[in-house]
């Protein structure tokens, strides 16, 4: 696994990346807003797209706007000559300085280097990369076949041993089993020694199968689309989304079975205080207040807490103080209602996301995750856009969907109790959740 400001590559579901292909930093800021609206978990430049992609100056200026324009994705910087399908040809000498300068430069958090550009080139690049906290792939691009497995994955190995981070090869298939030698390839390298991530593509839309099932054979990242493509067989970055997260739930619905049967058997009359958690628009505030009126229990809402000791809304504290400002308060109420007893405490989106809020809950609390899928979460979310200061700027199914994926990992390792939201109404929820904490039957 190879983690980039927080991104896993090679854990879990693949990662999304979506290009970007500009001609100018007209259209880099253009394409980069597009791409903000969507899923994308990951962002490649692919600079040989720029007109002036000769001049150094010239696309370290663009590489900063991009990153200005992108928050916290990632960015893979990516020079992809002709000889491996790119839009121009560059010397070996021209090649090197480029991307020594965006390396010293800071503002790439990945690069993409070409294999078989040779250990001249490679070598230098990778240790200068690695001494500046960038993180490299090896990659090789045939645009004309698929070579036989054997040699991809003679190719793919080869890049681990010259140093690479994550290795990637794609290839153009002719024939079913074309992408039959891809996926072999593929599963093969989870078990080489001592595996590196690697990324593989069948292109054309005969491999989209390839795009769709890395979660199965081994692909850490796939590629997709916000508008224009920069290879064959890119679709739709929200489409994309939709599969890979219904893959990815099927194969990991197991694991919510697995602790919802383990918890079954741990007694929780210890644990005075049932905590709701979830992403926004998921029902923890309906379920809250339908599971005070049939308990008695006092809820505790942590977002009017939080507006009550500031005197201000959430909004207009993340306009004014910023988010660690809002997260410190938020930290605060945390720790009062922890100290309660006999309390059901609707949490924030991203309250659980610091590790000193959660064991200060679970100190005295049962935590129950309400899980949603992006779609429901958006069309929630839509109708009250001003309370939701995470989603001002970019609200859509996609963005949101990005932002789920961010924390879906933590809901799950801190909750006790998973309940899937779509399609249940609070009664519903409510009954599984006093079902669950106290053995109480539902209602006839």
């Amino acid at each position: 696994m190879v983690n980039v400001k927080g991104l896993k590559i090679g854990e879990g579901q693949p990662k999304i990346c979506v290009p970007v292909v500009a001609g100018n930093i007209e259209e880099i800021k253009n394409q980069a807003n597009r791409i903000m609206f969507t899923p994308a978990d990951m962002v490649e430049w692919r600079v040989d797209h720029l007109r002036r992609s000769d001049d150094i100056p010239s696309v370290l200026v663009a590489l900063e706007v991009l990153k200005e324009n992108l928050q916290d994705k990632p960015v893979l910087f990516t020079f992809r000559t002709a000889e491996e399908g790119g839009k121009k040809r560059i010397s070996a000498e021209k090649y090197s300085n480029l991307y020594e300068a965006v390396i010293k430069s800071g503002n790439a958090d990945l690069i993409d280097i070409e294999y078989f550009l040779g250990n001249r080139i490679i070598k230098p690049l990778i240790k200068m990369a690695h001494e500046h906290g960038i993180k490299v792939i090896l990659s090789n691009h045939d645009f004309k076949k698929t070579p036989p497995a054997d040699e991809m994955i003679k190719r793919m190995t080869g890049m681990k041993n010259a140093g690479a981070d994550i290795a990637k090869i794609a290839v153009m298939p002719h024939s079913s089993s074309d992408v039959l030698e891809l996926l072999t390839a593929t599963e093969a390298m989870k078990k080489i020694e001592n595996p590196i991530p690697i990324i593989t593509v069948s292109m054309s839309a005969l491999g989209l199968v390839s795009r769709i099932t890395g979660e199965v054979f081994g692909s850490a990242v796939t590629f997709a689309s916000a508008g224009r493509t920069s290879a064959p067989g890119q679709i739709d970055a929200d489409e994309l989304d939709r599969i890979t997260n219904t893959i990815h739930y099927n194969l990991k619905d197991s694991d919510r079975i697995k602790l919802n049967e383990s918890a079954k058997n741990v007694r929780f009359k210890n644990k005075r205080n049932i905590i709701l958690i979830g992403f926004m628009g998921t029902g923890k505030t309906t379920v809250g207040k339908r599971l005070g009126e049939k308990t008695g229990m006092i809820v505790k809402e942590i977002d009017d807490m939080i507006e009550e000791s500031a005197g201000m809304s959430i909004t207009s504290i993340f306009e004014k103080r910023g988010e660690e400002a809002f997260r410190d308060i938020e930290s605060a109420q945390v720790n009062k209602v922890s100290n309660m007893e006999g309390v059901i405490v609707s949490c924030g989106g991203g309250t659980v996301m610091r590790r000193r809020n959660v064991d200060r809950l679970k100190r005295k609390g049962c935590i129950i995750l309400l899980r949603g899928t992006p779609e429901l979460v958006y069309e929630r979310v839509k109708r009250g856009g001003d309370k939701r200061p995470l989603l001002n700027r970019y609200q859509s199914r996609g963005y949101i969907s990005w932002l789920m994926k961010k924390r879906r990992d933590t809901y799950m390792a801190v909750a006790d109790y998973i309940i899937d939201v779509d399609g249940k109404n609070s009664d519903i929820i409510a009954d599984e959740i006093l079902e669950f904490v106290y053995n109480r039957k539902k209602r006839r």
